[in-house]
């Protein structure tokens, strides 16, 4: 079985448990999106999975694609953009107090990614499931209009 997922994976900078964003200088980081961790848990059930997805052309880009080969995740099909790679800000809570995030992703490389950036038989090749969550549908219209053609390719070949 191989598993495909297309969503926006983000540089995550967090605070230590139970510290405040307001009161730090220190941040941790790594890297995350729902789609990526759906991905890399079924990699480590022993699903091949694929990625797809666009990032920026930059050394974080370059550290997002190995972090996900380093979880056994296809990047072959993630391209590169001169757009910025999405943030959020995650504020780890403690005791009553729940976690917060922040998002900074407007105009990131992914919410720019278009139909043209990918053939998408070639993409799904060999793909028996598509996964995409609800948020990526609100990004952009690009997005949507991505996804619509995906899904109707996925019609087309059942």
């Amino acid at each position: 079985m191989r598993v495909a997922g297309l969503g926006e994976i983000m540089l995550r900078l967090s605070t230590d448990k139970g510290t405040m964003l307001s009161s730090t200088n220190n941040l941790n980081v790594n890297y995350g999106g729902g789609e990526a961790n759906v991905l890399i848990s079924l990699s480590k059930f022993g699903i091949d999975t694929r990625a797809i997805t666009k990032v920026s052309n930059d050394e974080i880009g370059e550290a997002i694609i190995d972090y996900l080969s380093s979880k056994k995740v296809e990047t072959k099909f993630i391209t590169k953009s001169d757009k910025r790679t999405g943030i959020y800000f995650l504020q780890s809570g403690s005791g009553n107090r729940t976690s917060k995030v922040i998002y900074d992703r407007a105009d990131s490389a992914f919410s720019n990614m278009r139909d043209e950036d990918l053939n998408i038989e070639k993409v799904l090749n060999e793909v028996d499931v598509f996964h995409f969550s609800g948020v990526t549908l609100a990004l952009s219209e690009n997005l949507r209009i991505l996804i619509l053609n995906i899904l109707k390719y996925c019609k087309k070949i059942i």
